[in-house]
């Protein structure tokens, strides 16, 4: 997995104006996946711990393609929304959480209520909590849609790569 270093200017500017003005929800977005969303959340969690700020970066994995055979939660829904029993501790010192895999809690976080409702639960253990969030123009009906995720958190992030996204992907 590519990694961006944290003394990176352009990482120092997106903080700048995001964490580093106290934002403690983040939503890291694009229009479509590979375009550097799970590196620029990574190195943001990675800049904040190095800030002495406890970080929670949250991912959300592909969901199965149809609804036929969900995968098994490998936690109880439940645990989707407590700590510390669901967390990891990264390499880099922050904490990571998979988002759900099982369908209760995926229909669930279709809510953007209920994504602020876990908001709040987690930034009682944590100063910061940074969603990688799945593309906004996901084709797959599984996924937990990225604009609940975006309307619950104080901040979003959308990746826009140069000569690669199309202006029609971002607007509207």
């Amino acid at each position: 997995m590519n990694r961006l270093p944290p003394h990176y200017i352009e990482l120092e500017r997106v903080y700048a104006r995001t964490l580093g003005q106290g934002v403690r929800s983040l939503a890291v977005a694009a229009a479509e996946s590979g375009e550097g969303v799970t590196l620029l959340a990574g190195a943001l969690a990675q800049r904040n711990e190095l800030a002495g700020r406890s970080t929670l970066l949250v991912y959300f994995p592909q969901a199965p393609e149809t609804d036929s055979s969900p995968a098994p939660a490998p936690e109880s829904v439940s645990d989707f929304g407590t700590l510390p029993s669901c967390i990891r501790r990264s390499s880099d010192g922050h904490a990571t959480l998979v988002g759900p895999i099982c369908w209760d809690e995926n229909l669930a976080l279709r809510n953007s209520s209920h994504v602020a409702e876990r908001i709040e639960t987690w930034l009682e253990s944590f100063d910061a909590i940074i969603f990688d969030t799945p593309p906004l123009n996901t084709r797959n009906g599984g996924q937990v849609p990225a604009e609940s995720i975006c309307a619950a958190c104080e901040g979003t992030l959308v990746v826009v790569l140069a000569c690669r996204t199309p202006a029609a992907s971002i607007s509207a």
